[in-house]
């Protein structure tokens, strides 16, 4: 009886499923592709690389530091306000383990191999490419940190012109102007920029015994002072199956150097003056717009 009843049963559930399958019939769709745009991801593609898109940060960001502290796993350590001595730290390696670059031309001193990231202006820079923990080999040297190569703007084939003017507290201003576009056979850009601050901001001055609090007052912080100027031009051009690429970077900045909050400095100050000179030949096939080899040379000065 349980025997014919089992059968009895399992041929109830294939004829309600035969039934129910002819009652709702059944289509099979085509192949949907799905597509996605894979983010570009520059040099060697195992290397774990974060590109900074300046086009949004600038307006919501002051300085390169503040855009790089943004970074994941990137820490910066900052002495003071805008335009203050900041250095850059990638999974807790000591800032003399990062190497910093401007469009792959070195700038971290041999000396020390610590670069001032304040002295490092943001309106010029088109993106900012990170590599943690591994130096990818179009870079001439290695570092156990990492990378920071710094992009600056290119050269565009219609012709544009911009300026800006930024102000702010502690009569801070920041302006601007960038040209760029076809002259004759050659693609160029130019763009300038100057920067001032006071900085004089209060701050608690604990007179060097953070435990006394009866001895705190609030102070103007002073002689933290810094004005600078910044030229960048790039000319281009096609030469039969050569590109060829000239760049040309001058940097200025006197900066006022406030010392420790108990005991601040009245006269004490750096300048410093940045030369990049570089010059890129790429030999390849125009009309695939693949490279075939590519040559380099720069000249980096720095006082």
């Amino acid at each position: 009886m349980v025997a014919r009843f089992f059968v009895f049963f399992l041929f109830a559930i294939s004829f309600s499923a035969l039934a129910f399958a002819e009652d709702n019939p059944t289509y099979q769709a085509g192949t949907v592709h799905v597509t996605s745009e894979k983010e570009g991801t520059p040099g060697d593609g195992s290397v774990f690389v974060t590109v900074i898109d300046l086009e949004k940060e600038i307006g919501t960001s002051k300085s390169t530091a503040e855009v790089l502290d943004k970074s994941v796993g990137l820490k910066v350590k900052n002495y003071g306000g805008l335009g203050a001595y900041s250095v850059a730290m990638i999974r807790g390696a000591s800032p003399n383990q990062v190497s910093i670059y401007l469009d792959g031309v070195p700038l971290s001193q041999a000396r020390s191999g610590v670069f001032n990231l304040g002295d490092l202006p943001l309106l010029s820079l088109e993106k900012i490419e990170v590599y943690r923990g591994f130096t990818p080999p179009q870079f001439s040297s290695s570092a156990i940190g990492g990378v920071i190569n710094l992009v600056t703007k290119k050269d565009s084939a219609d012709k544009t012109f911009s300026s800006s003017v930024t102000q702010g507290s502690f009569n801070t201003t920041i302006a601007d102007v960038m040209a760029t576009g076809p002259a004759g056979p050659l693609n160029f850009i130019f763009h300038a920029e100057t920067g001032r601050s006071d900085g004089d901001f209060s701050f608690k001055n604990d007179n060097g015994t953070p435990f006394n609090k009866t001895d705190d007052s609030w102070d103007l912080r002073e002689n933290n002072d810094f004005k600078y100027h910044d030229l960048l031009g790039r000319v281009s051009g096609q030469f039969g199956g050569a590109k060829i690429s000239v760049f040309e970077n001058f940097y200025f900045k006197d900066n006022g150097v406030p010392g420790v909050g108990a005991n601040q400095s009245e006269k004490a100050s750096y300048e410093i003056t940045r030369n990049v000179f570089d010059v890129n030949v790429d030999i390849g096939d125009a009309e695939t717009d693949r490279v075939i080899a590519s040559l380099g040379a720069y000249h980096l000065l720095t006082e």
